[in-house]
């Protein structure tokens, strides 16, 4: 018939070639075809692959994670911060340094140089394998407000993206009303019962 099922036990999300090789992203893994074999070179579940020039990347059910060709290795780039195990779906590299990530929750807008992470339409959930990336417009399907599109130029110059950082700060600030309110109530209070001590 010329079909041939080469391994009826995985759940195929997506396909890339990357260097020469064809690439698997699966819910229990990503697989390369080595000969007529699938080979899995990491065990978390990946919802797409992605090169970007001489790496490769893939989005997954938890994290942004980062193939390292020479060490054979994966790591997730968002370890470490507040997304690190944030459903990730789709990745797009732009002209100026960053990577645009659609997630279960908001686009994510992650600098490279400086590793900072910003995000916009927080709640809103997308869609797996739902974008279509045409120059520098991207399009993105959602469950909750149908289809998304913008221009990643406009993005930046408006500055419509919102820090994490900034949301760290203003509940640093929160925590810091909070002691200072503390340490107040905690003053009055010894000062009025040394005040009403007995003095012999």
């Amino acid at each position: 018939s010329g079909f041939e099922l080469m391994d009826k036990n995985i759940e195929v999300s997506s396909i890339q070639i990357f260097k020469g090789k064809l690439w698997l992203a699966c819910v229990d893994g990503i697989y390369v075809l080595e000969g007529e074999k699938l080979v899995r070179k990491f065990n978390e579940g990946s919802t797409g692959l992605f090169p970007v020039g001489d790496k490769l990347f893939s989005t997954g059910f938890e994290g942004l994670w980062e193939y390292n060709t020479e060490l054979n290795k994966w790591s997730n780039i968002f370890k470490g911060t507040v997304y690190e195990d944030i459903e990730t779906d789709a990745l797009y590299a732009d002209l100026f340094g960053n990577y645009w990530i659609s997630t279960i929750d908001g686009m994510l807008k992650y600098n490279i140089k400086d590793k900072k992470i910003t995000t916009t339409l927080e709640g809103t959930e997308f869609n797996r394998r739902s974008y279509f990336f045409k120059g520098d417009t991207l399009y993105f399907g959602s469950n909750s407000n149908g289809l998304i599109s913008f221009e990643v130029e406009n993005m930046i110059s408006d500055d419509v993206m919102n820090s994490i950082e900034g949301k760290r700060g203003k509940f640093g600030y929160f925590l810091m009303v909070l002691f200072l309110i503390s340490f107040l109530i905690t003053f009055f209070i010894w000062w009025f019962k040394r005040k009403q001590m007995p003095v012999f």
